[in-house]
Formats: C-alpha cells, sequence, structure tokens
C-alpha cells in the first residue's frame, strides 16, 4: 500500500513511505508462524524522510516496494526543478528583448546622428554659398570703381564674371532654402537687391563709356547704390545669423539626445546583463540542487557514498542524520511462513527445545 507524498516543493522534500502493510498478518494470517517466530509482529512501519533544500537530492532509490515510488517522486521533483523553469525563459527573454531594443535604440540613435550631421553640413554649405555671394557682390562694387576712375576696360573683367555667378548663387541659395519659408522670403528680398545693386553698377558703366565720368560720378554721389549694398548686406548677415543659430541648436539637440540614449543604452544593456546574471544563478542554482543525485546499485540497492557502497540505511543515517524502522513485507512474510510450514520441527534443534 502505497500513501502520497506529504509534501514536495522548492523548499524540501517530506515523504511518509509506509514499506509495508500489515495485511495478511494479522492474528489470524500468522497463524502457527507467531508459535515459531519469534520477534514478528503486524506493523505497519513508516520511514521518514526530509531532505532539507541546501542537500536535496534530484532522484533517490529506496529498496524494496518503497524504492520505485520514492524514486518516481524525486524524478518528479526533479522535472519541477528543472523542466518547470518559466522564470527562466521569461527572465531570458526579457533579457533578449532588452537587449534587441537596446540595438534597436543604438540604431536609431545613429540614424538621428546622421540627420543630424546631414542638417549640420547642409547649414555650412548654406554659409558657404551665403559668404560666395557676398564676395561676389564686392568684386563687383570693386571692378566698377576701378574702371570709373581709370576707363579701362580690364577693370570689368571681376564684374563681368561676377554677373553669371551671383544669379548661380542665388539659384543655390533658392534650392538650400526650399523647405525653410521664412528663409526663402528673405532670399526674395535678397534678389531684388541684388539685381537693383547690379543694375546701379551697369548704368554707371555705360554713363561712364557714353558720356564720361561726371554723369556716372553723380550716380555715385546719390548714395543710391552705397544704400542697396548696406542692404544686401544687412540681409546676408541675417541669414548667416539664422544660419550659425540653426546649428548651434542643432549641435546642442544632437549632444543632448546622444547623451540621453547613451545613458538608455547603458541601462538596458546593465538590466539584461543583470538578468542574464540571474539565470546563471538560477541555473547554477539548479546544478547544486542536481549535485545531490545518488548513485544506487540495480543489484544490491547500496548506495555509493564517498567512495564506498553502503545500505541505504547507513546512508540516510550518514547523510541527512535519519533513522528508519523496519517491517516485513506481506511477500516475504508469506514466504517465511511457507517455509515455517515447510520445515519440520524436528529438523530445528532450537524449536525442539
Amino acid at each position: 500500500m502505497r500513501y502520497p507524498v506529504g509534501s514536495c516543493g522548492w523548499r524540501g522534500l517530506v515523504l511518509a513511505v509506509p514499506l509495508e502493510s500489515h495485511h495478511g498478518l494479522g492474528t489470524a494470517g500468522l497463524g502457527s508462524a507467531r508459535t515459531f517466530v519469534r520477534g514478528v509482529r503486524p506493523c505497519k512501519p513508516l520511514v521518514h524522510l526530509r531532505f532539507p533544500p541546501a542537500r536535496s537530492g534530484a532522484g533517490l532509490n529506496l529498496p524494496g516496494g518503497a524504492m520505485s515510488f520514492v524514486l518516481r517522486c524525486m524524478q518528479t521533483s526533479a522535472r519541477a526543478l528543472i523542466l518547470s523553469r518559466p522564470a527562466v525563459f521569461a527572465t531570458l527573454l526579457a533579457a533578449f528583448g532588452l537587449v534587441i531594443a537596446s540595438g534597436v535604440l543604438a540604431a536609431f540613435s545613429t540614424h538621428q546622428v546622421a540627420a543630424a550631421d546631414r542638417r549640420a553640413a547642409h547649414a555650412q554649405q548654406t554659409l558657404v554659398t551665403l559668404n560666395g555671394l557676398l564676395a561676389t557682390m564686392n568684386e563687383a562694387e570693386t571692378a566698377q570703381r576701378g574702371f570709373l576712375l581709370t576707363h579701362d576696360d580690364k577693370y570689368l573683367a571681376p564684374y563681368e564674371a561676377a554677373r553669371p555667378r551671383y544669379r548661380q548663387e542665388l539659384a543655390a541659395l533658392a534650392r538650400q532654402f526650399d523647405q525653410d519659408l521664412v528663409a526663402r522670403r528673405g532670399l526674395e528680398e535678397l534678389t531684388r537687391l541684388c539685381d537693383a545693386r547690379f543694375a546701379e553698377i551697369e548704368r554707371t558703366v555705360n554713363l561712364r563709356r557714353e558720356h564720361g565720368i561726371a554723369p556716372a560720378l553723380n550716380v555715385i554721389e546719390s548714395d543710391e547704390g552705397w544704400r542697396v549694398m548696406q542692404q544686401v548686406r544687412e540681409k546676408l548677415t541675417a541669414l548667416q545669423r539664422e544660419e550659425l543659430s540653426g546649428i548651434a541648436q542643432l549641435t546642442a539637440t544632437a549632444a543632448h539626445q546622444a547623451r540621453t540614449y547613451e545613458l538608455l543604452h547603458m541601462a538596458l544593456l546593465a538590466v539584461a546583463a543583470a538578468l542574464a546574471g540571474t539565470v546563471a544563478w538560477m541555473l547554477a542554482r539548479r546544478l547544486h540542487q542536481l549535485e545531490g543525485l545518488i548513485k544506487v546499485c540495480a543489484w544490491t540497492h547500496r548506495v555509493q557514498w564517498e567512495g564506498k557502497w553502503i545500505r541505504f540505511e547507513e546512508y540516510l543515517a550518514r547523510r541527512f542524520n535519519l533513522q528508519c524502522t523496519h517491517g516485513i513485507s506481506d511477500e516475504a512474510a508469506r514466504q517465511m511462513r511457507e517455509e515455517i510450514e515447510k520445515t519440520p520441527i524436528d529438523a530445528d534443534p532450537e524449536l525442539k527445545g
């Protein structure tokens, strides 16, 4: 007769194993065996086993009919320890998810940094174009003064080169300001001023060629060209200031995002490492628990302990300080009774006395 396990779980294993029942060994069942067999009484002995968590084995065998029962119970407990590991799987999954999230965050951070770099490069190119336009306007103005003073066409070479170039630079600015409505409005005003300035230069050059220096100087003295050029410089300076401000803002934003992403990345990796360490600790604990497995001889049912094969009761006493009660099984009692009944009384000197 087998009794269920008292408790079986992570905190230890308590077995209440009836080695044998007393059925068949009652007063009527023993019959004459009571007369000849001394010390055999109907009994229902139990083996009480308690395995603390620190020294619990993952599988044990007991001799006799209790062996298979205890072995199945301990194997069930081992399966609960090893196979029932949703916490381990969940922790591994969480760590893997955090690693993936860290990778995605790193990729997103790289993408953001690359986008910020592209915007900064675009702003720098715009600054180069604005500076080039200002240099073109200054070259045209210098060529105007040289021609008016000398009436030598060689001084008009920079002016002739500046005329097509300033329109190319305005077209480049229009492309660069394509997504900036405010800058496009400022560029329209700048285009008008540049056209007016080149028109004034062309008029003074024509007056110098056709009517001499006096009419051309009258136009110069009216300060019309000077006022237009001042407005051009102011407009270019305003656009440059806006681009520089944009670059500074982009740099600050990129630096802040980089710090934020770096902290998040480190936090995710730290949590993932902590989860991985937890999994490693749990697995190490499982392995430590499995180290308690004992080796039982299939033939003699002896246990190997400290290099020696000893009886199971001795193993329990040495390792767990447990004491076992003993009884006799129904089958053994029947065999003993049959042997006693088959043995003549005259053949046993002790029984004769």
